[in-house]
């Protein structure tokens, strides 16, 4: 008896006067990435060929872009010539948001190494938290 009569003070309590509504969320526009690979000679023909045949497939669905610059060209990019002295011995990659933002990467890709190895390279650089 005793619990029914606190089952029927505690119904007035559990209803609440206010009226929760959805939350809507916004997409908000994704930060823009380019990646500027910077091969040595030796690899320069290898990154080539992929910016031309699979580049534009590979990061369709990501918010990142690729360009492959050659050796004497990248010194003089917009992007890239502040961080000239910090670059080291080639090859290298650099990871650039749309602030202006930088990140050197070493780039593991040799001579002799195929497709395969750069695209594991380049999901490895989509999928870093870092960026």
């Amino acid at each position: 008896m005793i619990f029914l009569f606190l089952l029927q003070c505690a119904t007035p309590v559990l209803a609440c006067q206010y009226t929760v509504r959805d939350v809507g969320f916004m997409e908000l526009e994704p930060r823009r990435y380019t990646l500027y690979v910077l091969p040595d000679e030796s690899t320069q023909s290898l990154w080539n060929g992929f910016q031309d045949s699979q580049a534009d497939s590979f990061f369709a669905e990501t918010n990142v872009r690729m360009e492959t610059l050659a050796s004497p060209d990248w010194r003089d990019h917009a992007d890239l010539k502040p961080l000239a002295d910090r670059m080291g011995e080639l090859p290298k990659s650099v990871l650039v948001s749309e602030e202006g933002r930088a990140l050197i990467l070493d780039n593991p890709i040799q001579a002799g190494d195929g497709p395969e190895e750069v695209l594991s390279y380049l999901q490895g650089v989509i999928e870093s938290p870092v960026r």
